[in-house]
This record gives C-alpha cells, structure tokens and sequence, in this order.
C-alpha cells in the first residue's frame, strides 16, 4: 500500500511510538518539487509549491546570498529570493527558464531519519539553446520527508552559448537556433544569411540574448 505523505503527527500504538517513515521515492518527488519552484513565475503559485515541498524551517544559501549577505529562511524568505532571481533573469532577456536535473539524486541515511541528499542540476533558457547556470546542490530532509536545507555551489552566472555555432555552408529554417558572435539567435524563416549582417536581410534573425562563446 502506498505510503501516507502526509503526517504531521506520530502514531501511539500499545504504548508505542511510530514515526512515520518516507520512502526515498517520496523524497526524490519533494526535491524535484522544490527544483521546479524555480520557474514558477507567480509569486502565490511558487509560494504554495514552496510550502508542499519544504519544511516550515527551510534554510537556503548558494553563492548569491553569501554575496548579498542575506539569510534566506522559510518558505516567504525563499519565495521572495526565487522572485528576485526571475527579475534579474527577464532584464537579461532570458525568460522563459528551463531547470534540469543532471544525475540521480544520491539519498544518504535511512528511512525515516533526517536524510541527506545531493543532486547536479543546470538552468536554461531558449530550450537548451543558453545554459544560465549549473552546478551541484546538497541537502537535508525531515522525517517527513520534506527539503530542511539547501546548499548550492556553482559558478558566476553567466550565460553560455550552447547552440551549434552558426555556418556558411547550413540552411536554416525558422525557429532554428545558433550561437555566433557573443550572441544567441534565432530563424525566423528559411534562411542562408549570416547572423547580424548590416542589410536589409538581417531581419532574418532574431537577437536573442548575449552570451560567452561555447566552452
């Protein structure tokens, strides 16, 4: 029988204590929960996945809040932060945002114990077309299975080109998307032309956003 999720108090039977236990299923469907609140673009929708996925006493720390200096705890706390990063993302011109996650997520500890946890993830945009950023997260959960912490590590966010490099010997047809000169783009129609050429034909692509060359 499928286990309860949702247990907010233990069961006493013959005197006896029960905790209730999560299976590792359980937890993996929380953390993917929490990971997907990062492209929730409504502010009372997020909040409310916030709050199905993580405990009431969430902490969250990656290298922006070190260098803005702030503690980010509870679910208001991370659901303010999560808003200032989609703010900081639609003045870069990159929105809407994919997340992704790039390996299983390791559990450590047994059922029913706090547990811990880690996971690879990287955050796009123009559907894989620009990596936002990446890296690798660690975490703990309650007994019930719910995020308690997360401590993220990757780099600068900078965005980087990951669409084929555009060529002079290709066809494109609309929607088609090409990393060339710094910039991200995209066909708006069949089409030959380079990228960004001073002419009538520039129109032809659509400048996307600005990005490092691919690595």
């Amino acid at each position: 029988m499928q286990l309860i999720k949702k247990i907010t108090t233990s069961i006493c039977l013959m005197g006896l204590a029960i905790s209730p236990l999560v299976s590792a299923d359980d937890l993996k469907e929380n953390i993917q929960g929490y990971m997907n609140t990062w492209i929730i673009e409504k502010a009372d929708e997020r909040l409310e996945a916030i709050t199905e996925h993580t405990a009431d006493e969430m902490v969250y720390t990656d290298p922006t809040t070190f260098e803005a200096k702030v503690n980010v705890k509870g679910h208001q706390s991370l659901n303010d932060w999560i808003g200032i990063f989609h703010d900081d993302m639609k003045s870069f011109g990159l929105w809407p945002l994919e997340v992704h996650l790039d390996s299983n997520i390791d559990i450590q500890g047994t059922e029913g114990e706090k547990r811990m946890f880690r996971f690879d993830w990287r955050i796009t945009a123009f559907d894989g077309a620009v990596l936002i950023a990446n890296g690798i997260d660690f975490g703990t959960a309650n007994a019930e299975g719910k995020v308690t912490s997360i401590h993220g590590f990757f780099g600068d966010l900078v965005p980087i080109c990951q669409a084929n490099t555009w060529s002079d010997e290709a066809t494109y047809t609309a929607n088609d998307l090409v990393s060339y000169k710094g910039f991200t783009w995209r066909a708006k129609w069949w089409t030959k032309q380079e990228p960004g050429m001073e002419t009538a034909s520039v129109q032809e692509w659509e400048q996307l956003t600005a990005c490092t060359n691919n690595p």
